[in-house]
C-alpha cells in the first residue's frame, strides 16, 4: 500500500510541476495578446479624426496671434464660426475675459469655409485643413495667467469636443499650454 501511495504521490507532483509551467506560459501567451489588442484595436476606434495644434505667434513685444491648426483626418468636418445659423456646435476659440490680456474679437481663417443647403437653410462646412488666428494684447512686463477653449462638434462621429487651455506670461515669456488633453 504505501509503495502504490509513493506511486500515486511521485506522479501527482511530477504532473503538477509540468502543467504548473504551462499554465504560466499560457498566462503569459493571455497577457501578451491582451496587450497588443489593448494598445492597438482601442487606439484605433477612439482616435480622433482631427489634430488640434495651439500656438502663439508674436506680433511684436505687446501684441501675438492665438493660432489654432485644425488638420482633419478621414473625411471629418465641422460647421465653420462664420456660419450664419445658430448651431451650438460651431467652431469657437475662446479666451477667458481678463484683465492682463485684451482679445481683438476678429477670428482670421484661412481657407475660407464651405457652404451647403440644409432644409430651412444654409450651413457653412470646413472640411479641409484650416488655421484660425485670433490676435491679443498684453503688457510684457505682467505676469499672468489666462484660460481658454476650443469647442466644436466633429462630423461624421458627431461628438461634442471642448479643449482647454492657458496662456502663461511669467517673466517676459509667454507660453501656451493645454489642460488635460
Amino acid at each position: 500500500m504505501k509503495y502504490y501511495l509513493t506511486i500515486i504521490l511521485i506522479t501527482l507532483f511530477i504532473s503538477c510541476n509540468k502543467d504548473t509551467n504551462q499554465s504560466v506560459k499560457i498566462v503569459e501567451t493571455i497577457k501578451s495578446e491582451k496587450k497588443i489588442n489593448n494598445s492597438t484595436l482601442p487606439a484605433k476606434k477612439n482616435k480622433a479624426p482631427y489634430e488640434l495644434k495651439l500656438d502663439l505667434e508674436k506680433v511684436n513685444d505687446s501684441s501675438y496671434y492665438l493660432t489654432a491648426k485644425m488638420m482633419l483626418l478621414k473625411g471629418a468636418h465641422y460647421v465653420s464660426p462664420y456660419s450664419k445659423k445658430s448651431f451650438k456646435g460651431k467652431f469657437n476659440l475662446t479666451i477667458n475675459p481678463n484683465n492682463k490680456i485684451k482679445v481683438d474679437d476678429f477670428l482670421l481663417s484661412v481657407p475660407d469655409s464651405e457652404t451647403q443647403s440644409i432644409i430651412n437653410g444654409s450651413l457653412d462646412w470646413v472640411k479641409v485643413n484650416t488655421i484660425y488666428k485670433q490676435q491679443f494684447f498684453v503688457n510684457p512686463k505682467d505676469n499672468f495667467t489666462a484660460t481658454g477653449f476650443v469647442q466644436f462638434v466633429i462630423e461624421p462621429r458627431c461628438t461634442f469636443e471642448k479643449i482647454p487651455f492657458s496662456i502663461i506670461q511669467k517673466d517676459g515669456h509667454i507660453r501656451i499650454q493645454t489642460d488635460g488633453c
